[in-house]
């Protein structure tokens, strides 16, 4: 039984990485919604509204923190990308869509977040669905693995 009980929390741990990974890609995709509607309206450098940091899955990452320590989005996610429990083809996106961020117009700019925001869209809803398979998949296998061998061992 107590196989059982051990492969329900690793069901349950699992369950969660997937949750916090989802959660993580959201957050990026809250940023980047949040510094195109600040570039499109206001013009401004973004200094001012990463230093707001008001989403708190970032903050818990410290990403704003780096933000200020590194002076650059590119440098903050950098450094925060090996605590990320987010796919690599995502932590890939975010990280060329950051490197390019502050070397163009402002139209340019707006244009290269709106196509990185939509392709992140697109990602996060794959993965999203992937996750709940992949969480259902490892759950059966593992509460039927425990349970097999707990016939095995009685």
């Amino acid at each position: 039984m107590l196989l059982v009980f051990a492969a329900l929390l690793l069901s349950f741990g699992y369950k969660s990485f997937a949750r916090e990974g989802v959660r993580q890609a959201q957050a990026f995709l809250e940023l980047l919604s949040g510094l195109k509607r600040h570039i499109s309206l206001s013009g401004a450098p973004i200094d001012r509204f990463v230093s707001e940091g008001k989403n708190r899955v970032l903050s818990e990452l410290g990403f704003y923190r780096e933000y200020s320590t590194r002076g650059s989005l590119y440098g903050a996610f950098s450094a925060v990308s090996s605590r990320l429990a987010v796919p690599k083809e995502i932590k890939g996106l975010l990280s060329e869509l950051f490197s390019e961020m502050g070397r163009g117009e402002l139209e340019a700019e707006v244009r290269r977040i709106e196509a990185g925001e939509a392709e992140l869209k697109e990602m996060i809803s794959g993965y999203k669905k992937e996750a709940e398979h992949s969480v259902r998949i490892v759950s059966v296998m593992l509460v039927a693995g425990a349970l097999g061998l707990f016939i095995i061992l009685v």
